[in-house]
C-alpha cells in the first residue's frame, strides 16, 4: 500500500461545529427528505436528526457497531461491522424491515466501515476498515458482485458521493481523500484537524459534514474547495 504525504494535501478548516447527544458517532447520511440527517453509533443506534444535530427520532432496534448508514426513497441501510449485516429499515418509523448478512473473513474490528450507493456503477458499494482495504459492489438485495482493493489509505472510516465523485475519510490519516468512482483510484488528498474522524456525508446546499466520534462533534466545511 501507498500513501501520501501532509504536504501534499490541502487543508480543510471548518465552518461550524455543533455538540451532538449521541454517544460514539460513526457515520451520517442524509435523510431522503433532505431536511436532516440519520446517525449511526457504535452502540448499535440509528436516530434521525435535524439539519442542526437535533435528535428527533430514533429507532427501536439495537444491534451491535453500527459503522455505515445511507438512505435512499426506499428505505434507510445500516452496517453493522460486527456481525457483517446490512439492516434496512423503514423510513416512516425507523423499524428494521430486514437483514443481510454479507460475508468478510477479515478481523472483527476491522470488517465494514461504510456503505453508500454508486450512482456511477449503479451497485452498493461498502468498505472495510483495514489491513487490506476492500471495496465491495453489492446489487440491490446485498449480494457481492465485485471486490478489489482500495490504495492510498492508512484506513477507512466512511464514505460518500458529490458531483459524481468518491470522498473517502480515514480515521488515523485525519483526511479525506477523492477518488475515482469507477476504477477507485485516488485523485486528491484534503487534511482535516479533527480528532477521532468516523462519518462523512454532504448536506442538502453540498456542505460536508464530518463527525468525530470521540469527541462526539459534528463539524461543516465548505465543500467548493473538494474540486479545485
Amino acid at each position: 500500500m501507498f500513501f501520501y504525504s501532509c504536504a501534499d494535501a490541502q487543508k480543510l478548516k471548518h465552518t461550524w461545529s455543533k455538540k451532538l447527544s449521541i454517544k460514539e458517532p460513526s457515520d451520517i447520511c442524509l435523510n431522503q427528505t433532505k431536511d436532516g440527517f440519520f446517525i449511526v453509533s457504535d452502540d448499535g443506534i440509528l436516530v434521525e436528526t435535524n439539519l442542526e444535530g437535533i435528535v428527533k427520532r430514533k429507532s427501536p432496534f439495537q444491534g451491535f457497531d453500527f459503522e455505515g448508514v445511507f438512505a435512499d426513497a426506499n428505505g434507510i441501510y445500516v452496517m453493522d461491522e460486527r456481525t457483517r449485516n446490512v439492516h434496512s429499515f423503514n423510513p416512516a418509523d425507523l423499524s428494521l424491515k430486514r437483514s443481510v448478512e454479507v460475508n468478510y473473513n477479515g478481523g472483527r474490528n476491522k470488517g465494514f466501515e461504510s456503505l453508500t450507493w454508486n450512482e456511477s456503477k449503479k451497485c452498493f458499494i461498502a468498505f472495510t476498515e483495514k489491513e487490506p482495504t476492500w471495496v465491495f459492489e453489492l446489487d440491490q438485495n446485498f449480494a457481492v458482485l465485485n471486490k478489489q482493493k482500495v490504495k492510498g489509505m492508512s484506513d477507512i472510516s466512511a464514505a460518500a458521493f458529490l458531483n459524481g465523485k468518491l470522498f473517502l475519510l480515514s480515521d488515523e490519516d485525519h483526511a479525506i481523500f477523492r477518488y475515482n468512482p469507477e476504477t477507485y483510484d485516488f485523485e486528491k488528498k484534503f487534511k482535516l484537524n479533527i480528532i477521532n474522524p468516523e462519518g462523512l456525508c454532504f448536506g442538502p446546499d453540498g456542505s460536508l459534514y464530518v463527525i468525530s466520534d470521540d469527541m462526539g462533534i459534528m463539524y461543516r466545511f465548505d465543500s467548493n474547495t473538494l474540486f479545485d
